[in-house]
């Protein structure tokens, strides 16, 4: 794969074989990623917690927001945006998000990670 031209990372997971059991993580070019099944679609989100690198792709699931294992931060499937902290809500969040990555259905039928946005900083 030619990461430099922002091509898609493949993961080779058909949709309908998704592991009911949840998401593992990939080595991509941008990262390691977790794919999530949210809202009938698929989105990868980073694999460890911006808080303190835990196992953010072993964590639970609460209301469209994972969960880390290690010590409850919330971060929205949506957004990326963080929910909670155990401080309390939004205390000590303002500075942690994850890095989102769009997830789209490739032409062999396998879920396909799409790079980031390019910035002006990365052109």
């Amino acid at each position: 794969m030619d990461t430099a031209a922002g091509l898609p990372f493949e993961t080779g997971v058909r949709p309908e074989d998704w592991p009911e059991g949840g998401p593992r993580p990939f080595q991509t070019p941008w990262g390691e990623y977790a794919l999530h099944a949210h809202d009938g679609r698929f989105v990868a989100a980073p694999a460890w917690c911006p808080h303190m690198h835990g196992p953010l792709w072993e964590g639970t699931r609460h209301e469209g927001e994972l969960v880390c294992p290690w010590h409850g931060w919330r971060y929205s499937l949506e957004g990326g945006h963080c929910t909670w902290t155990p401080a309390g809500e939004e205390e000590g969040c303002a500075d942690r998000a994850l890095a989102l990555l769009q997830v789209v259905t490739g032409p062999e039928g396998t879920l396909h990670i799409l790079p980031p946005p390019q910035t002006s900083e990365s052109r």
